[in-house]
């Protein structure tokens, strides 16, 4: 759930400001931030993730990394590595990375630990390309 991520992904999200790296929100359009739901952790996930600096992106389905790819393009953005985190990791995480990791092979692509059960290491094996890894940052 977003509860049991929402630390992790805060703190990559402050990381990658430091660093003055791009961030993107990718949300599946079945289940939009913009949702009514006012729990606490999709509040905060809203609050965080919906910011001005942090490019958006809406995918139809699982999948995802095409969406991403074009969003990439239009920012002109040409990254040698893209960390990935993620509330539903073994569907709407691994879909989006598998998809994009197979369009973009010479990217490395990183799971991060900011991904709910059951993790970002079966996740990444799960995917299986070279390009793909899960790590603890």
């Amino acid at each position: 759930s977003a509860k049991l991520v929402r630390p992790q992904v805060r703190e990559l999200v402050h990381d990658a400001r430091r660093q003055g790296w791009p961030i993107i929100n990718v949300s599946y359009v079945g289940w939009r931030m913009s949702n009514r739901d006012s729990s606490p952790p999709l509040a905060y996930m809203r609050q965080l993730l919906l910011a001005p600096d942090i490019i958006q992106v809406v995918k139809a389905n699982d999948g995802g990394g095409k969406e991403l790819d074009a969003a990439m393009r239009a920012n002109k953005l040409r990254p040698e590595r893209v960390v990935f985190c993620g509330v539903n990791a073994d569907a709407c995480v691994r879909y989006t990375v598998a998809q994009f990791a197979a369009i973009r092979p010479k990217v490395e692509c990183i799971i991060s630990h900011a991904t709910n059960a059951p993790g970002h290491e079966y996740v990444a094996q799960r995917i299986g390309l070279p390009n793909v890894k899960a790590v603890q940052l």
